[in-house]
This record gives structure tokens, sequence and C-alpha cells, in this order.
């Protein structure tokens, strides 16, 4: 099954009363992460490694760890909801990138 797909089904079910504008940052997360994987993404590509590669790829291209991080959280709603409907086995695991503000913070002191 394609991701796309998947994220039809999620949109209706989970973005009734959202705004136009969030369901378009969940097909930017996935246009993302298709240029990733190099082709359209199915749901079995939704694993640790993969959104892996897609956010250091992210990373390397200059966005902010904030926004990276947007775009992980809409992969791994998807995820979960696959999860939930036993289309995937394996939950996510993989780690949020911490904030620049916070690394900055840091290397201040």
């Amino acid at each position: 099954m394609l991701l796309s797909d998947l994220v039809e089904v999620y949109a209706a079910r989970k973005l009734i009363d959202s705004q136009h504008s969030t369901e378009d940052k969940y097909r930017f997360a996935l246009s993302h992460f298709a240029v990733a994987l190099g082709r359209p993404p199915l749901v079995s590509d939704l694993n640790d490694d993969n959104v892996s590669v897609m956010m250091s790829r992210l990373m390397k291209q200059g966005l902010s760890p904030e926004t990276v991080n947007l775009y992980r959280a809409k992969l791994v709603a998807l995820w979960n909801f696959a999860c939930r409907r036993w289309l995937l086995k394996e939950w996510p695991d993989v780690a949020k990138l911490k904030a620049l503000a916070n690394l900055q913070r840091k290397n201040i002191h």
C-alpha cells in the first residue's frame, strides 16, 4: 500500500475538523520522505532507519530542527495509525532532534 493512500484514509478519519493547511503538512512530509527514499513510499517504508535518513537529509538542506521535527511528527502519526490498524508491527522509536535554541544555550554556558 502506498503511503499516500494511507494519508487519504488518515485525513478522512483524523483530520476531519482540521484546517486544509494541516493536511498539506502531511503531504509535505510525505514528499520529503519520497525524496529521501528516491521513490514513492510504501506504508512498509515507515521504519526508524528510513525516517532518520529523511531527517538527516532535511538537516543537511538547512531546515531547522524544529521544522524537521514537525515532518517527523507527521510521519510518526501516520506510522502509529498504521500500527493501530495492524498494517505494521514495528512501532516508531525515532527520536526528535534537539531544538537549536537548546543547543545554543548549552554552548553559551
